[in-house]
């Protein structure tokens, strides 16, 4: 029963480091739920009692795990959920179907350190320029929460920063 996945999805203890700049990380999130009739849920009316129902779950997370970590951390929690309901059957697809029109691509964390040539450039740069220091280096919550093709070039060797105005953050 989804009713008994759900919480058990929320509640799984995802293994990694913690990071005191990152506190809400990693966090899943359940976007979605939709129950029908069948894998193509027909919804032909509410009579019907579901016979299958899938949910989009989202899930950030840091620098040091992956996907895989992450599916293998839910499948455990899923496979605890069956110890009590033996007849529950799940699939876990990754990346979605393209018929649900969600995000598709997993978007890796990315790490950058202080000391790292393309920081340091910035800085330095950016005083040159402003003749001050800038407010923020490193993590800006709760942006760094979202996600974005950084990850995807520095998985790819490519080193990268964001950088930008930052409203009234600088």
């Amino acid at each position: 029963s989804m009713m008994k996945v759900i919480p058990a999805i929320k509640a799984v203890k995802f293994r990694h480091t913690p990071r005191t700049d990152m506190p809400a990380l990693p966090r899943l999130s359940v976007g979605c739920i939709i129950g029908g009739r069948g894998r193509d849920h027909n919804l032909t009316g509410p009579n019907w009692t579901c016979d299958y129902c899938t949910i989009l779950v989202d899930v950030r997370f840091l620098p040091g795990q992956t996907s895989e970590m992450i599916e293998e951390d839910i499948r455990a929690a899923l496979e605890l959920v069956k110890l009590d309901y033996p007849k529950l059957k799940y699939e876990i697809e990754h990346p979605p179907h393209a018929h649900y029109r969600a995000y598709r691509r997993t978007m890796p964390p990315m790490d950058v350190p202080h000391d790292a040539y393309i920081v340091q450039s910035v800085i330095k740069h950016y005083k040159e320029l402003t003749k001050k220091d800038p407010k923020t280096v490193g993590t800006l919550l709760p942006l760094s929460y979202a996600s974005n093709d950084t990850g995807h070039l520095a998985k790819a060797g490519i080193p990268c920063v964001i950088y930008g105005p930052g409203g009234s953050n600088g």
